[in-house]
């Protein structure tokens, strides 16, 4: 038997099904088709990686072009705070502000602009303000210009924020919001350990979390509210916005706490206050889980995290005094 005829013979035994010479006409197509899909894929892979460059990039640029003024003489930086905490609250692409002093401060308006931000993000107790505000903002830049009068010198400030969302989405988080606490069907007894449990299930329920973005830099949304309840995946942060809100919603006092966990790695949680005591919720550690190893933990069993030091202030210590074990319900 010469080379040729052994070829047929095995071609005939491994397709016994195909007609003499079909098997070798398959394999030079398989080749082009091969190439076929394999472009396929590659072009879906670029278009993929494309939509996250525009939305790592876009995302921060705010659909809302609502611009904040406020004229006239400033006795003090309540009023400004107030229009800076409510351009921010709005997703506001810029807040202006513009007032009149006695004298030239201009040399001293980075440090009053940092101090009216950061005033601007202290807790009220509503549900969208706060730490809220604080953790899905992606800083700020600002510009100013002065110019004297007879009695009085002239300032305006231009404040640019930085946001992780669109306000359009922060729109569809107010929706989800209201239909997830509907879910809930608290009764106007209902304790505060109750409420705080059902919404601790729940996200530990509904939300995973997302190994995907956890690394990008340039991807934020899941970092926020939104990644948790509209996408339903997030990042420790994602979760605690997510929790922070509807805490609030339901008159829950709570704090998202940031600094680093286990491994020396950089992580956020919860601390949430119960009869005048503060306990640490980690609903990141404990999703997926059916027993909750981080519920209302005291102080004495949080020794596998390290806060920031702002978090470690005597002023912040004593206005959430932990509480020294886990919540008993006593």
């Amino acid at each position: 038997m010469d080379l040729h005829t052994e070829s047929n013979d095995l071609e005939k035994d491994i397709l016994p099904d195909l007609p003499a010479g079909s098997a070798r006409r398959s394999s030079l197509r398989i080749r082009p088709m091969l190439l076929v899909v394999l472009f396929f894929c590659f072009c879906c892979f670029c278009l993929y990686i494309a939509s996250i460059y525009v939305e790592t990039h876009d995302e921060i640029q705010e659909e809302n072009e609502d611009i904040y003024s406020l004229g006239g003489r400033i006795g003090n930086s309540s009023r400004v705070i107030r229009e800076i905490r409510e351009g921010l609250r709005r997703h506001s692409a810029a807040i202006t502000i513009s007032f009149g002093y006695n004298s030239d401060i201009f040399t001293e308006l980075n440090s009053t602009v940092e101090e009216w931000m950061e005033a601007a993000q202290q807790e009220t107790g509503k549900p969208d303000e706060g730490d809220y505000i604080r953790w899905q903002l992606g800083g700020y830049t600002y510009k100013s210009s002065v110019s004297p009068s007879e009695d009085s010198w002239n300032y305006t400030v231009r404040i640019v924020p930085s946001y992780f969302t669109y306000y359009s989405q922060e729109e569809e988080v107010a929706e989800a919001v209201r239909k997830i606490r509907r879910s809930f069907h608290f009764l106007p007894w209902s304790g505060t350990e109750v409420r705080i449990r059902k919404i601790y299930a729940w996200l530990c329920e509904n939300v995973s979390y997302d190994k995907v973005h956890r690394k990008n830099p340039y991807y934020h949304k899941c970092s926020t509210a939104y990644a948790a309840l509209i996408q339903r995946t997030a990042t420790c942060q994602g979760y605690c916005t997510a929790m922070y809100r509807l805490l609030r919603e339901e008159g829950i006092n709570c704090r998202i706490v940031t600094g680093t966990a286990g491994n020396e790695e950089l992580h956020a949680w919860l601390i949430v206050e119960i009869k005048g005591k503060w306990y640490l919720l980690d609903p990141t550690w404990d999703a997926g889980s059916e027993v909750y190893q981080y519920y209302l933990l005291g102080s004495g069993e949080c020794e596998d995290r390290t806060p920031k030091d702002v978090f470690l202030t005597e002023d912040f210590l004593q206005g959430h005094p932990m509480a020294a074990s886990r919540y008993t319900g006593n």
